[in-house]
């Protein structure tokens, strides 16, 4: 009995010193069956009871060989590849093509984010461009990111030029902005770069820098709209009697028949009236202006024959019916001269009288009984308290002619 437990025993200890890995220690589950490769599962359930990497449950690679023991071949192994293809072949697959697998196409590639896998100018990092296309697949069409945006300004008065400070980057334009800027005063629609400047209403409008130069310094001006701002200045004016408004040599003017504007400016001891007038029709003494205190007064008239006058001096104008002409009348009571200048250019004829005068000033009115209004038309009224030199009032003329 002895014999046989140590014959037994003997060819135990020699039938596992043939079998597995040394270093692996021979188990024996609860049933008796051995684990020969000690990864702690028995044969009758590993599927390869000699290799202690392959068990239930181990990590699928790709390898080859099952194993997790659950019948498949490298299916969802751990060091699997994800691909998609690349129709284009800009790098970037489609990712309606992506695949998880050991053995894919060597022509696939691993970011799926092509948003258009026919265009090879169509992927992440693309250049957006305005074309109406995701050129660079981040969910966005022409975004502001495009480099061949625009720049676009808002437009606050709807004249067709942006101001400078408010501005948009973008293919298209946003509702309210355009290409053009420049406005140099965004909230009136009459000033911007493509607008006519003015000659006496003392704004840039053409924003180009330079306000009505000579006539930024008057003292007072009357433009005569019709927009309810007859004055530019610190000298209240209004309009009395028949007048109207028709088209100017700047805008609008004011048509007189009987009427006159009266303004609480009385002469300065030296300046200069500048105005524009057209005659309607002749007859003797009409007024173009005046002062307010009384007769043989600071003065200028046309007789019936047309001929400008002026109560210090004679002029060489005879004006024609329905022309525009441009007088400026200039004075110093100190050095008791005065000059007229018609058309920029200088028309003062020989002395007729001595200035004199102090009262407020009239266009158009007939301060004399003796003399008659004024018909025709009169524009953009300027009265300055010295007296201009000729460069000043030619360039004053060409401001507005």
């Amino acid at each position: 009995m002895v014999k046989t437990f140590i014959f037994n025993s003997l060819a135990l200890l020699a039938l596992c010193s043939s079998c597995g890995d040394k270093s692996s220690p021979v188990t024996i589950s609860e049933e008796g069956i051995q684990d020969l490769d000690g990864d702690g599962f028995s044969g009758d359930i590993d599927c390869d009871d000699l290799t202690p990497t392959v068990y239930p449950g181990a990590d699928e690679v790709c390898d080859g060989i099952d194993n997790n023991c659950d019948g498949a071949v490298d299916e969802d192994a751990v060091d699997a590849v994800t691909l998609s293809a690349d129709a284009d072949g800009d790098g970037y697959g489609d990712p309606s093509t992506t695949a998880t697998a050991c053995d894919l196409p060597s022509s696939g590639v691993v970011d799926a984010s092509d948003c258009d896998d026919a265009r090879p100018d169509i992927h992440p990092g693309a250049d957006e461009i305005c074309d109406g296309v995701d050129n660079n697949c981040d969910g966005s069409i022409d975004g502001q990111d495009a480099v061949d945006s625009l720049v676009w300004y808002g437009d606050g008065d709807g004249d067709g030029y942006g101001a400078d400070s408010s501005l948009y980057i973008g293919c298209a334009a946003p509702e309210g902005y355009v290409s053009a800027a420049g406005d140099c005063d965004d909230s009136d629609g009459s000033v911007s770069p493509g607008a006519e400047e003015l000659c006496a209403d003392l704004l840039d409008n053409d924003c180009d820098g330079e306000t009505d130069q000579v006539s930024s310094a008057a003292l007072a001006v009357w433009s005569l709209e019709g927009n309810g701002n007859e004055r530019n200045g610190a000298f209240a004016g209004s309009l009395q009697g028949d007048f109207s408004y028709t088209e100017g040599v700047d805008g609008q003017a004011i048509s007189l028949a009987s009427g006159w504007l009266i303004t609480d400016l009385l002469r300065p001891t030296a300046g200069t009236v500048a105005m524009w007038f057209r005659l309607d029709l002749h007859q003797n003494f009409q007024q173009l202006f005046g002062s307010s205190s009384g007769q043989d007064d600071f003065e200028c008239w046309l007789y019936e024959s047309a001929e400008l006058r002026c109560r210090s001096l004679y002029t060489a104008l005879v004006a024609e019916l329905d022309t525009w002409y441009h007088v400026a009348y200039t004075w110093d009571d100190v050095s008791n001269e005065s000059r007229v200048y018609i058309d920029g250019v200088d028309a003062t004829g020989d002395e007729y009288n001595t200035l004199s005068g102090s009262g407020s000033l009239f266009f158009g009115a007939d301060t004399d009984k003796g003399q008659s209004a004024f018909v025709g038309d009169l524009d953009e009224v300027m009265v300055f308290d010295r007296s201009l030199n000729e460069a000043d009032i030619q360039s004053m003329y060409a401001d507005c002619w």
